[in-house]
């Protein structure tokens, strides 16, 4: 007994490249729907259609196990939501250590040079090779020739002490006469072997005939099938036999009852013909349905995929509108400096234009009293020092012209930055309706989940209904016939009308 539940204990998934202990649903429900179809059979037979309570209760554990599977499909569905996330998330860690460790690996190759310290591995593996090629020669002398010689033979890494051990003086005629009773015991142990398998084989033969007759007893004391209520001709001849033979103005009536009955069974086969069609529409809609949800977790999962990858996306715009922003507040830094710097100059400037007026106008009383000469000097000097003042003026109107003009151009970057910042706004906007839209589409395939789990429900309901319908049609054909059988035999002993004797039951009869 132990030895059969550890068997059954261990995990067949070395034998075969299936799941774990695991089938597939379709083949468990449909295990379970033979199961409770024998059940109701067996109730049919062995109480002839009187056991409704025990139909109502195989029915209703029917009913739980339907439910009872279908939470458990809900939960599998789910379970394989979180791993398939699971999976994904260390798919992605895996490729980055992956990705890593074959760059590393590449570095280390570019680095490694191949023809590096490769003569003496070559030299080891040339002593390797010519020294088993020696053995394999020395080994077939001994077998072949019955020589222990190693003539010819030129041996690296083996010595004199590895072929023939301590006794390095023992004559080449001792080892051989030591070869032939080696040779004689291999042979007795194949033999031995042959022995033992053939005693094997026969044992099992034995065993396979024993389970054979075992078999075969127990087809031939297996007790009979039991007689059926529902027709009464089959099940006892004898009857029929010692019956009293009706008159012929009743063989109408019973041909009349007869057709009766065929009707009746008609309508009964034709019942069972449309409870088995409704079961397989069952079945072939809760398979749709499996398949609808497998299609919906794919979806789902696809979807998934699709809000990471935006995600991803979002993030690396955030990433390059800071990157902007930055930028902008440096360039807008630059500007402010810029600015300063240009009013530094111009104030300079004025400063120094003032100051040349002021000296313009104390040269004025020195010129009027000084010689024509010394005036011819200073009027001189003084343009020349005008002259010197007014191009050092236009070259410093020139760099003002020129830092305008680079504010200009630092103002134009500034709203062109500005313009790529709001495209980038637009599109993050755009990427976050998207996650929206999809978060939305999630919600609806949640809600048509629901509702279709709600039609099995409501499939399930409409089953049993149909279910206690077939039940009370068969209860009310099988009093009809046993009461038409109960007319009959009291028709036949007693042909005289006896309404007191009439609600006698039929397992007295």
């Amino acid at each position: 007994m132990s030895k059969s539940n550890t068997d059954r204990d261990v995990c067949p998934v070395f034998a075969s490249s299936g799941k774990c202990g695991e089938q597939d649903a379709l083949d468990v429900m449909e295990q379970f729907r033979s199961f409770y179809e024998n059940k109701l059979n067996e109730i049919d037979h062995q109480g002839g259609g009187d056991c409704l309570e025990l139909k109502l209760k195989v029915q209703r554990r029917w009913i739980d196990d339907l439910t009872e599977q279908t939470q458990m499909m809900a939960r599998i569905v789910k379970e394989l939501e979180d791993e398939a996330t699971n999976r994904v998330r260390m798919l992605e860690d895996k490729l980055r250590q992956t990705s890593k460790s074959a760059y590393e690996v590449m570095k280390r190759y570019q680095n490694y040079s191949i023809t590096h310290n490769l003569d003496e591995p070559f030299q080891k593996v040339f002593y390797l090779e010519n020294d088993l090629k020696n053995l394999l020669e020395f080994i077939r002398r001994i077998r072949e020739d019955r020589k222990w010689s190693i003539d010819g033979l030129q041996f690296y890494d083996i010595t004199y002490k590895d072929l023939f051990g301590k006794e390095q003086y023992d004559s080449n005629d001792n080892k051989e006469r030591n070869l032939v009773p080696v040779a004689s015991k291999d042979a007795n142990k194949r033999k031995v072997g042959k022995k033992t398998l053939k005693l094997i084989l026969q044992v099992v033969d034995k065993r396979n005939k024993q389970n054979i007759k075992d078999k075969c007893r127990c087809r031939h004391n297996s007790p009979k099938r039991a007689i059926s209520p529902c027709n009464p001709c089959r099940c006892c001849p004898a009857l029929l036999e010692h019956r009293p033979r009706r008159k012929p103005s009743n063989e109408s009536v019973d041909e009349n009852e007869n057709n009766k009955c065929g009707d009746v069974f008609e309508q009964l086969k034709r019942k069972t013909i449309e409870y088995e069609a409704l079961r397989q529409s069952m079945l072939d809609m809760r398979s749709a349905l499996t398949e609808e949800v497998a299609c919906k977790h794919d979806m789902i999962s696809a979807l998934k995929k699709d809000i990471q990858q935006l995600e991803e996306r979002c993030v690396q715009a955030d990433k390059q509108t800071a990157f902007k922003d930055d930028i902008i507040k440096e360039l807008r830094k630059e500007i402010k400096q810029l600015k300063q710097q240009n009013n530094d100059n111009e104030a300079s400037l004025r400063k120094q234009l003032d100051e040349a007026h002021q000296l313009i106008k104390r040269m004025k009383p020195c010129v009027d009293v000084t010689t024509t000469f010394t005036d011819m000097d200073n009027t001189s000097a003084a343009r020349r020092r005008e002259k010197d003042l007014e191009d050092e003026i236009e070259r410093r109107q020139r760099e003002v012209n020129e830092l305008k003009t680079k504010c200009v151009d630092l103002e134009k970057c500034l709203a062109s930055s500005q313009g790529c910042a709001a495209n980038l706004q637009k599109a993050v906007d755009l990427y976050l309706n998207s996650i929206n839209v999809l978060e939305a589409s999630e919600e609806r395939a949640r809600i048509e989940i629901e509702q279709q789990k709600v039609t099995i429900a409501n499939l399930q309901q409409a089953l049993v209904c149909v279910k206690h319908e077939l039940d009370e049609l068969r209860q009310n054909n099988q009093q009809e016939v046993s009461l038409g059988w109960a007319a009959r035999w009291f028709g036949s002993s007693n042909p005289g009308p006896k309404p007191n004797h009439v609600t006698k039951p039929v397992h007295d009869i």
